[in-house]
């Protein structure tokens, strides 16, 4: 009796690490910059579908129909979903909002990004990384392909990573922001990490 070999197929999951207000175009450089990068992304890997850390509700909060990405998927007929949970399924998964958060910590009034305030209710939200992590598995374990590019916060490409991997995922961080951030000007190189 012949013995055969199964080798089973291994997905690629790119991980794009961004700040999320470059998620959403309002005509600005960094926006063009990001347009550009994540189109030569698609035609380095083609992938066969794209995944992001945003939602139906986080478009409304941002006032705006389409996220970038979610653009070039429709215009390169490739499959596009959300899989970051709005604020009711948040709530429902143990997730508690920014404004709780703010609440919790007795911080009133205005917070400046980046300010000793932002850095408090950021650490706490981080706390609840693994919880919103586990929901974009949730989100992505059942959908075929071997290709994915995932487009998401760059706190989470650590941690996200290491989480993909448990899943038997081969995953290489592409931080954009890293490379974009360094180099101040945009460089159509961009280092991958495995």
């Amino acid at each position: 009796m012949r013995r055969v070999n199964i080798i089973k197929k291994i997905d690629n999951i790119y991980l794009v690490g961004v700040v999320h207000n470059i998620q959403c175009d309002n005509n600005s450089l960094e926006n063009q910059i990001f347009k550009d990068y994540l189109q030569q992304k698609i035609k380095q890997f083609v992938p066969d579908i794209i995944v992001e850390e945003f939602s139906e509700e986080a478009l409304e909060i941002n006032r705006t129909k389409n996220t970038i990405a979610q653009d070039m998927a429709k215009q390169q007929n490739i499959e596009y979903i959300f899989c970051d949970p709005n604020s009711e399924q948040r709530e429902k998964i143990g997730i508690p909002s920014r404004s709780k958060i703010k609440k919790e910590l007795n911080i009133n009034g205005p917070v400046y990004w980046n300010s000793t305030q932002d850095k408090q209710i950021k650490k706490e939200q981080i706390k609840y990384f693994p919880i919103r992590e586990k929901y974009w598995i949730d989100e992505i374990k059942n959908k075929p392909f071997s290709k994915m590019i995932f487009i998401c916060g760059r706190d989470h490409l650590k941690s996200f990573k290491i989480l993909l991997k448990k899943y038997k995922y081969e995953v290489y961080i592409l931080d954009f922001m890293k490379n974009y951030l360094e180099s101040k000007k945009y460089s159509k190189k961009c280092i991958i990490k495995k």
